[in-house]
């Protein structure tokens, strides 16, 4: 097993299938800008995922069907619309 990279910054990500296609089918109809669907994070083990949820303590999306994916220390890249 790789070692945990160290990071003072480490947050818990969330994927959930159901709220990127709400974002999208709402930021669609915003036309502002161009909709963040979700976003690109490297976990403690230097795993890329794709995080439509992340945040500071271990508190699950309240969208049913959301994955947990981990601890994350560094934002890679949005993924747009």
């Amino acid at each position: 097993m790789k070692t945990p990279i160290k990071s003072d910054y480490v947050y818990h990500a969330w994927f959930s299938q159901q709220q990127k296609d709400r974002q999208a089918k709402w930021e669609f109809h915003s036309g502002n800008r161009p909709p963040v669907l979700s976003n690109m994070w490297k976990t403690e083990y230097g795993r890329i995922v794709e995080a439509t949820t992340v945040c500071k303590t271990y508190v699950p999306p309240r969208w049913p069907d959301a994955i947990y994916l981990g601890k994350v220390v560094e934002w890679v890249n949005s993924n747009y619309y």
